[in-house]
């Protein structure tokens, strides 16, 4: 009970008085937006990302605050009521989940540039709106979609007859380093039993990973003291009768196919959400893809003078016109090369998506399976249905 009045303390401390999702709302309070989350469900039980985003501007909801699965099950020593509403956000959370992998499908059928664009709109009007609340499940889900947005970046940023000046401005609405980094401060400091600064360059003790490696070396010590067996734990069924000052440091370590964000959606993952930050290397790429580009203006498929000491033709000719810049903007030859070759066969995707489709015994449509003018193909279809499926057996399931 400590641990609870110790977290809603903080709770009330960070939600805005103005939010209809303030933690220190009563029994009615808690009715009332129950109501209102399941009118949510249901109406994006009816709808695709793009309407239910409509309907929820028209209406004026604000994006519920998610909270961990960890965090949620304490609540049983409140009130009924609050743990209803806390599970039901949890599964609104979820069922956006779904919205989005199944846009990830879409966005693998080959499309062109405005089709691209589209896309990209789409899926930042999302991460806007799910990032307006700041919980743990909140930031999980904005930092899916920013991931997923670099798909279609990725094409138009290699789309020399797209202005590189608008490819930038979309660049421009991915959420801020510093604003990211504040975010997962934020979630750590409502959720966690200790206070976590926010990183400082000049102070590599403020590293959020230092800060966590701290605070995760007693807890290792404490488990080993009481379990007698060496840390860490596989089940976190393993750290129930710790102190919640040394059991919060220990995430689930069960790594499930998957392995996205759908998979584990259910499971305590603070290390790789609140200190990683759901980093995805595709941002990098797309970046040095824009940089290669800004400095160039081209993209070079053979070498001029071909010296075989790379596995392709492109690699060595972007790695030869890139060279000049290296010493001033560093590496960028093979992220562009990779980058380019991979939007030409439809391979070019985040993580996330990569691990479903895989897990789903699927590719990606090939690029001449639909043009830009029909319906989704019939793989990408296919994907949509046998995800579907996966995720009706109960997989990512509340507990």
């Amino acid at each position: 009970m400590k641990r609870f009045a110790f977290i809603a303390s903080i709770t009330i401390a960070l939600a805005t008085a103005s939010t209809a999702f303030s933690a220190n709302a009563n029994v009615e309070d808690f009715r009332k937006q129950l109501a209102e989350v399941r009118l949510m469900r249901s109406t994006l039980a009816e709808s695709d990302l793009s309407d239910f985003l409509g309907i929820a501007a028209t209406n004026g909801w604000a994006a519920p605050w998610i909270h961990s699965v960890s965090w949620v099950a304490w609540l049983p020593k409140v009130s009924r009521e609050r743990v209803l509403f806390e599970q039901e956000k949890r599964d609104l959370g979820r069922d956006l989940l779904t919205q989005v992998d199944c846009e990830a499908f879409r966005i693998l059928d080959p499309a062109d540039s405005k089709v691209r664009k589209a896309q990209i709109e789409l899926l930042f009007r999302f991460s806007s709106w799910i990032g307006q609340s700041r919980g743990y499940g909140n930031f999980a889900l904005m930092m899916r979609t920013e991931n997923l947005a670099c798909i279609p970046i990725g094409h138009l940023a290699v789309d020399l007859d797209w202005v590189l000046e608008d490819v930038e401005a979309l660049v421009a609405q991915f959420t801020p380093l510093n604003e990211r980094l504040t975010f997962q401060v934020d979630v750590l400091n409502e959720e966690a039993p200790h206070k976590f600064l926010f990183p400082d360059v000049n102070d590599w003790e403020n590293d959020l990973d230092i800060q966590w490696q701290k605070r995760l070396a007693p807890a290792c010590r404490q488990f080993e003291k009481q379990t007698k067996k060496p840390p860490p734990p596989y089940n976190l069924k393993e750290v129930e009768g710790m102190a919640h000052v040394y059991s919060f440091y220990f995430d689930d370590q069960r790594n499930n196919e998957p392995f996205s964000l759908s998979e584990w959606w259910n499971s305590k993952r603070h290390f790789r959400i609140c200190i990683r930050g759901c980093t995805d290397t595709i941002r990098w790429k797309v970046d040095k893809t824009l940089l290669f580009r800004k400095m160039l203006g081209r993209f070079p498929l053979k070498p001029v003078h071909s010296r075989g000491r790379f596995d392709s033709e492109i690699r060595e000719a972007f790695y030869e016109a890139w060279e000049p810049h290296m010493r001033e903007h560093g590496k960028a030859a093979s992220s562009t090369a990779f980058v380019y070759a991979a939007t030409r066969d439809n391979s070019f995707m985040d993580y996330d998506t990569q691990c479903l489709i895989r897990f789903l015994g699927m590719s990606a449509p090939a690029v001449e399976t639909n043009s830009v003018s029909t319906p989704l193909s019939p793989v990408s279809e296919a994907l949509i249905v046998k995800y579907q499926k996966w995720r009706a057996d109960g997989n990512g399931q509340t507990q």
